[in-house]
């Protein structure tokens, strides 16, 4: 009881430190302008050689609603039917979050703004705040972090920078795009981990 209490109380500092974190890169990004200090991470990135583009493709696909699917299933047979209901919830909650806010948002993605930022091995519509790969990816990390032992979850931290990595490499977001991305993901899954939690108690009571 003790230790699911220091739990709760951990995901919603986590999640009140988030919302605070995306509100502020919400404010710049909805100057629709690409601060110089952004542009500089941005083309740092893009021009790591071209021949990382397949790599950066495949990776970026971890981040994708498949990977909500293929993650779930994954879990439905390794750990369980429920936990893997709570995977698929959180990597589907950022992942729709992460449109809705892109609408409000609507930042233009880089390659329409920046000069020399093209986008390659893949064709990205709409807008670009926040990176909905990142979410995915960062809700997925974060709802396995809950059951993956402490010493592969460097892992799960690997797999959310490497897609947000990716997604700039590749030309499709900028650098605080990814940033809001994380921070949607993490909101998404902690705040689906605490509404489970607090129906099974009430459930177990």
């Amino acid at each position: 009881m003790i230790r699911r209490k220091i739990e709760q109380r951990n995901a919603s500092i986590i999640i009140g430190l988030s919302i605070v974190g995306l509100v502020v890169v919400s404010l710049i990004a909805r100057q629709h302008i690409f601060p110089a200090f952004e542009v500089s991470i941005l083309r740092a990135i893009y021009t790591i050689p071209l021949h990382l583009g397949p790599l950066a493709f495949v990776v970026t696909q971890f981040g994708s609603i498949l990977a909500v699917g293929v993650v779930g299933l994954i879990v439905f047979f390794w750990k369980s039917k429920k936990f893997s209901l709570e995977v698929m919830a959180s990597g589907a909650s950022a992942y729709y979050a992460a449109a809705v806010i892109k609408e409000i948002v609507g930042r233009a993605r880089p390659s329409g703004v920046v000069e020399g930022i093209i986008q390659r091995y893949q064709s990205a519509a709409g807008f670009g705040f926040p990176s909905g790969h990142t979410a995915v990816a960062a809700a997925l990390a974060t709802t396995l972090w809950f059951v993956v032992p402490k010493k592969y979850r460097w892992a799960l931290a690997l797999w959310v920078i490497c897609v947000g990595f990716s997604r700039v490499y590749l030309g499709v977001h900028a650098p605080l795009d990814v940033v809001g991305g994380l921070f949607v993901g993490l909101i998404a899954a902690l705040t689906i981990h605490l509404l489970i939690n607090k129906y099974l108690a009430r459930v177990k009571a």
